[in-house]
């Protein structure tokens, strides 16, 4: 409903490892819970990562000006950056523990983008978002 009323992108839920969840809270403040079958639950090693995940290969910004949080940015990427700052991965937090080392970007062809990060570890990953249809066909 954000996106009708507000013209601000929201996730409001998640499916993940079999598990559909519902997140709170409405437009682009980072505030809300993660919610199973209706009741608060702790977030997750799954859930954790695909939030991180999503925050890693953006580039939207969530920004605060006054009292009102915006996106710096395209609306979808915004919605993904704020699900993870309610779980705890800020922008400084992401920073402080990765390092984007390369960036393949997001082009009409591929219909995806990947990043190649490194955590503080010196462990690399890479992680892809994009269209379901050409990421399930890979």
């Amino acid at each position: 409903t954000g996106t009708m009323t507000e013209n601000q992108m929201t996730v409001t839920h998640v499916w993940v490892n079999h598990r559909l969840w519902t997140v709170s809270g409405t437009g682009y403040e980072p505030k809300g819970t993660f919610l199973l079958n209706g009741k608060q639950e702790k977030i997750d090693t799954s859930l954790q990562q695909l939030l991180l995940f999503g925050a890693l290969c953006n580039h939207a910004e969530l920004k605060k000006k006054g009292r009102t949080y915006m996106i710096d940015g395209d609306p979808t990427e915004g919605a993904l950056v704020v699900a993870a700052a309610k779980a705890g991965w800020t922008k400084d937090k992401i920073a402080n523990e990765f390092t984007i080392e390369h960036e393949f970007p997001f082009d009409s062809t591929r219909k995806m983008m990947t990043v190649i990060v490194k955590d503080r570890s010196n462990r690399r990953f890479i992680v892809t978002k994009g269209a379901p249809d050409m990421l399930l066909e890979r």
